[in-house]
C-alpha cells in the first residue's frame, strides 16, 4: 500500500506545503505510479514495470494521499486526489489521513470533514501511547458509523515507561487487537510501527524488531502480531466477556524538573485529601531528601533551582506510597526553550509521571507516564514571571491549575481484568479463541461455547507469558518472552481454563469432524 507525497511534509514539519497552482504534478505521480502498478505492459507506466522484469500487474487496490498531515490546508490538497484518482480508476480504495493525534483538535477537524461530505474511503488513524489508554479504549470502535469509511489503524504501539518491549505493553496491545477484531466489519487494517530498529541507531522506539550487525531480538510485540496474525479467523463470532474490573491506585513521590530551560521553584507543599500536611519545602538544610538526576541543582533565596541547560532534569522528593493528595508550588522559567515539569504519581526516578507546562519549544502542556492519555492543550510560559501551580491527584483522576484556573485535566477509568474475542477458522474447521490476562495475577476463566453444537477431544493453546509484565527480550535474552504451544484436553461446551498471570492465550478448537 504506498503512501503518496500530497505536497506537505509529515506533520508540516520541513517549510510550507506546496502551493495548489502547483500540485498537479504530485496528483500526476499518483495516477503514474497506479499506471505502473497495474496498468498493461503496453501502457506508458505498465511497459517500465515490464521492462524491469514484472510484466504481470501487481493488483495494487489501496493508495493513501499523505501521511499525518491535518487541517484545511492538507483536504485542499486531498480532495484533488481523491477526484483524480476516482475518475481514471473509480476501483482503487483512497485513504485519507486523520492527523497525527487521536482525540486532539486537530483530529477533531478531520472527522468533521468526513461526517459534512468530504469522500474518503478509509482513515488513517495513528496513536503511540500508554499502555493503560488501549485497555480502555478496546471498545473504541464498536460505536462508529457503520455508514461511514472504514478504519486503517496505519500506526499504533504501546509507549510504557521509558518506551521498552516490554511484556505489558505488549499485552496492552493484544487487549486492544480483541476489540480491533471484533469490529472488523469497520476496522479493514492494523499496522504496528515502526517494524524495525538498528540497537544504537534508532530514532524512535518501541520498535517491532531490533537487531545489531549478526543479532536480531524479536521483541514480545512481534510475537502478538505474529500470534493474531497466523489466528486470523474467517469470521467473528459474537462473544460476551464478564470480568471483574481493575482500578487505577495512583500514588507516588512529587518533584521538579527542566527541559533544555532554566528555572527554580518555592513553596513546594504536599497535603493529603483529609488535610495533613505530607512535606513542606524548608531547604535549609540544602537538597537532602532529594534525588537529582542530571543539571544543576543548588538553593538559592530559598528556592530549589536548576541552573544547567540539558533535556530530562528531574529532582524527586517523598514517599512512593503518597496518594490522594494535593501539590502546591510556585515555579519560574529563568531562560532557556520550554518550561516546567511537575513531578506526581512518581515512584521510581527513572520513570518520572509528569506535567509538562510549556513543553514541545513552549507551545503545548500535557500530562506525561503514569498510563494517563497524552492530551496536549496550548500553552506557554513567559520567563521572570512566577507561576502558581497545583495538582490534585485523587483517585484516578489529575486536575491541573496554573494560577488558580484548571488548566488540564485526565482521569484514569477502570479497565477489564479480561479481554477475550472468538472467530472461526472455516478452512481448517477450528473454533479460534484469543484471550489476554494483562495482570499480574493468574485467572480462571468459564468458557460457554453457546451454539457451538460439537467440539473434538483435543485443542491447541498457544501462550505468551511472563509472571513479571517489565520483562524484555535483549540481545542476551532474546527468548525471555516467547509463545509456547502444547495439547490442551478437557473440551466440553462448557469448561474452565486458568490464564497464566500477564498472558496471551490462544485457543484452536476442531469441530467434531477433526477430533485430532
Amino acid at each position: 500500500m504506498p503512501v503518496v507525497n500530497c505536497g506537505m511534509c509529515c506533520q508540516a514539519r520541513q517549510g510550507p506545503p506546496v502551493p495548489l497552482d502547483r500540485i498537479d504534478p504530485y496528483v500526476q505521480d499518483a495516477l503514474d505510479l497506479i499506471e505502473f502498478a497495474n496498468g498493461p505492459a503496453t501502457s506508458e507506466w505498465g511497459a517500465i514495470r515490464a521492462a524491469m522484469g514484472h510484466p504481470e500487474p501487481f493488483h495494487l487496490k489501496f493508495i493513501a494521499i499523505g501521511n499525518e498531515q491535518w487541517g484545511q490546508g492538507y483536504f485542499d490538497r486531498y480532495i484533488l486526489f481523491y477526484r483524480a484518482i476516482k475518475a481514471k480508476y473509480p476501483e482503487m480504495t483512497v485513504i485519507s489521513t486523520s492527523g497525527p493525534f487521536v482525540n486532539d483538535p486537530l483530529w477533531d477537524f478531520a472527522w468533521n470533514k468526513f461526517r459534512s461530505g468530504t469522500p474518503a474511503d478509509v482513515v488513517d488513524e495513528h496513536y503511540y501511547v500508554v499502555p493503560r489508554w488501549f485497555l480502555e479504549n478496546v471498545d473504541r470502535y464498536a460505536n462508529y458509523d457503520r455508514n461511514g469509511p472504514k478504519i486503517f489503524v496505519g500506526e499504533f504501539a504501546a509507549q510504557d515507561s521509558g518506551r521498552r518491549n516490554d511484556l505489558r505493553a505488549a499485552l496492552s496491545e493484544a487487549a486492544y487487537l480483541t476489540g480491533l477484531l471484533r469490529n472488523a466489519d469497520v476496522v479493514s487494517m492494523a499496522s504496528y510501527a515502526p517494524l524495525l530498529a538498528k540497537a544504537g541507531h534508532a530514532q524512535w522506539r518501541p520498535d517491532l524488531i531490533w537487531f545489531d550487525k549478526t543479532r536480531v531480538v524479536l521483541t514480545p510485540d512481534y510475537y502478538v502480531q505474529k500470534i493474531f496474525s497466523r489466528n486470523r479467523p474467517d469470521v467473528v463470532l459474537p462473544t460476551r466477556v464478564e470480568a471483574p474490573k481493575n482500578v487505577p491506585r495512583a500514588q507516588g513521590m512529587i518533584g521538579v524538573g527542566t527541559w533544555s530551560t532554566q528555572a527554580e521553584f518555592k513553596d513546594i507543599r504536599v497535603t493529603s485529601a483529609d488535610g495533613r500536611v505530607l512535606y513542606e519545602s524548608d531547604f535549609s538544610q540544602g537538597t537532602n531528601g532529594w534525588k537529582t538526576a542530571g543539571g544543576d541543582w543548588k538553593i538559592v533565596d530559598g528556592a530549589l533551582r536548576q541552573d544547567a541547560g540539558g533535556q530530562n532534569i528531574r529532582a524527586l522528593t517523598g514517599d512512593p506510597s503518597w496518594k490522594d493528595y494535593t501539590l502546591t508550588l510556585k515555579a519560574r522559567k529563568l531562560g532557556g526553550d520550554e518550561g516546567f515539569l511537575i513531578l506526581f504519581q512518581t515512584t521510581d526516578l527513572d520513570a518520572p509521571t509528569w506535567w509538562n507546562i510549556g513543553g514541545w519549544g513552549n507551545t503545548d502542556d500535557a500530562f506525561q507516564g503514569g498510563g494517563f492519555p497524552e492530551t496536549r492543550v496550548r500553552g506557554t510560559v513567559e520567563t521572570g514571571r512566577w507561576y502558581d501551580i497545583r495538582i490534585d491527584s485523587l483517585g484516578g483522576s489529575v486536575k491541573g491549575y496554573i494560577d488558580g484556573q484548571l488548566a488540564q485535566q485526565a482521569e484514569h477509568h477502570p479497565v477489564s481484568t479480561l479481554y477475550a474475542v472468538a472467530g472461526f477458522d472455516r478452512t481448517k474447521n477450528e473454533l479460534v479463541l484469543q484471550m489476554v490476562n494483562p495482570f499480574a495475577a493468574p485467572t480462571t476463566v468459564a468458557i460457554k461455547l453457546n451454539g457451538l453444537p460439537s467440539v473434538g477431544r483435543k485443542a491447541r493453546v498457544t501462550v505468551l507469558a511472563n509472571a513479571n509484565p517489565d520483562v524484555e527480550n535483549t540481545f542476551d535474552q532474546p527468548d525471555a518472552v516467547v509463545p509456547q504451544t502444547s495439547p490442551f484436553t478437557g473440551l466440553a461446551p462448557e469448561f474452565s481454563y486458568t490464564l497464566q498471570p500477564c498472558s496471551l492465550t490462544t485457543l484452536r478448537i476442531p469441530g467434531k469432524q477433526s477430533v485430532e
